[in-house]
């Protein structure tokens, strides 16, 4: 006899690509968390390493606020 009684082999399939949706869709925004802890920004004038929300490099004084800072 079938293993799921009171199932369809249609509804099977749609759960089997739900469950791999729903888990992709996870993994992925576990990814986009994850991915921004490792970036490295440097200051575009000394090139010492800074923090993304700094307006001002504490090492030079560059203004930075506005500027494209580099993304390692």
């Amino acid at each position: 006899m079938n293993e799921f009684v009171g199932f369809s082999f249609w509804n099977i399939v749609v759960t089997i690509i739900n469950t791999v949706a729903i888990g992709a869709l996870l993994v992925f925004v576990l990814w986009l968390v994850l991915r921004r802890r490792g970036r490295v920004w440097k200051c575009p004038s000394c090139g010492k390493k800074i923090q993304p929300y700094y307006q001002i490099c504490p090492y030079c004084g560059a203004e930075l606020k506005g500027k494209e800072d580099k993304k390692v």
